[in-house]
This record gives C-alpha cells, structure tokens and sequence, in this order.
C-alpha cells in the first residue's frame, strides 16, 4: 500500500527517472519459471548494488549526486521538534539510510526519509528485529501522517524485495517466505521420483557469497544480458 503523494506536490524528472529505472532496470524476477514453491514472479527483488550505485553517481554536467537531487526535489515537511538531517548523511556515515529511502520512494513516501532517520531507521539496521517500529509509529502519528499503521505494513512488506537473499554454503536449508531468492530462471530439470525433484537456478553473481566451498557449486560465470549481467548457474534439490 502507498499513501497519496503530498498534496500539491509535482513528481520531478529526477523521480520520474528513479521509477523508471526501479521498475524497468533493477526489479528483477525470474524471466524463466515453473511456478515452484517461493516462486519468484510472485517475490521478485531488486538488484540493490546497481541502485545504490545509481544513487551515488554525479551525472556529467552535474555539481551533485541523483540522491542529492532527488532529496532536494522532496517537498517540505515540518516535523514536530525535529531538525532536518543532512542530506549527506543519508549518501554516508553511520546514518546511511540509501536504501530506506529507496524503499521510501516506491511508496511514493521519500519525503518522510528525516523522520525515518530522526528516528534511528538506517540502512544496516532495518532488517534487524523491532528496529524502533513502535517509536517511527508515534512520530508518523505526531507528525499527522495519516494512515500511519497501514503504511507501517506497507513499508514492512516491501523493505524485503530491497534485502535479496545472499546465498552462503552453510546457509539455512528453509528459508521463510518473505525473504526473497536471488533466482533470475528456475526451472525442473528432473525429477527423482516422489514430490523430490532437481531445480536448476541461475543467480546474479551479486547475490553469491565469497567461499571457497560455495565457488565449486556453481557454473562459470555467464554473460546474459536480458538479466542485466553476468549470472552463474547452480542445481539445487526441492524436497
């Protein structure tokens, strides 16, 4: 769910280009699917290295980075007791809050990034359990954020596509559902017989730990360009 935009409030060209690219660019599912169990049409992810590389770069011709401009683009809010963040610190520092505010933006919501970071919600801990939810909750309602509760849920259910899973060779064998696999095809590729079966993924190299253990498991690397790079290919059971 996404709240209405502020009122009055005009999209930019330089948020207009964000959607574009977060729709068209870095949405990633998988092109390729037999609808299995966590299938990834229904759970697709976001290739977030490229969109905080996006974020960070300054544009030829320009003095400041596209997040810079995007934040100076978001409309004035006035928060109770509360001073403006820098906007520097949402790019870096201990307060880096890319991400948040990425997720901000698909909700068409990236002017509430200063309360977001007023209130301790930063990159490195939102996936962190009970990061200050209770405390954001009465500021967005202090702050007569209408909706505050549903646009909690919304902000909960989306944040997950931003946090793909990486995939580790001693990682666990289940994984809940709300976190998303990296997987651009997932396919059958034969069956054992039963309801067990062989699956064969291929995963961003993003997404790929760095092990020893886990770089026999997979392929060479695959330059494929209709998933946006280079991919590796693994079998995986389904029990």
């Amino acid at each position: 769910m996404a709240l209405p935009a502020a009122r009055g409030t005009v999209r930019s060209t330089m948020h207009d280009v964000f959607r574009d690219s977060l729709n068209n660019i870095w949405k990633q599912a998988p092109t390729e699917c037999e609808h299995l169990e966590f299938c990834g049409c229904k759970h697709p992810f976001y290739r977030t290295i490229q969109l905080q590389r996006w974020m960070t770069t300054t544009e030829p011709n320009e003095l400041k980075t596209n997040i810079e401009r995007l934040l100076e683009e978001e409309p004035p809010h006035k928060m109770s007791g509360m001073k403006f963040c820098d906007p520097k610190s949402v790019l870096k520092g201990d307060k880096r809050s890319i991400l948040v505010y990425s997720i901000l933006l698909s909700l068409e919501q990236g002017r509430l990034i200063y309360i977001f970071q007023s209130t301790g919600i930063i990159d490195e801990k939102l996936t962190t359990p009970n990061y200050n939810q209770a405390q954001l909750e009465n500021t967005l309602k202090r702050n007569k954020i209408s909706e505050a509760e549903a646009f909690m849920k919304a902000f909960e259910d989306k944040k997950w596509a931003f946090f793909p899973v990486h995939l580790s060779f001693r990682m666990d064998r289940t994984v809940e559902e709300k976190f998303k696999l990296p997987f651009c095809s997932r396919k059958r590729v034969n069956e054992k017989g039963g309801t067990a079966s062989v699956l064969g993924v291929l995963v961003h190299e993003d997404f790929i730990s760095k092990d020893e253990d886990l770089e026999t498991s997979f392929g060479e690397p695959l330059d494929r360009p209709e998933y946006g790079g280079k991919v590796r290919s693994i079998y995986l059971d389904n029990l």
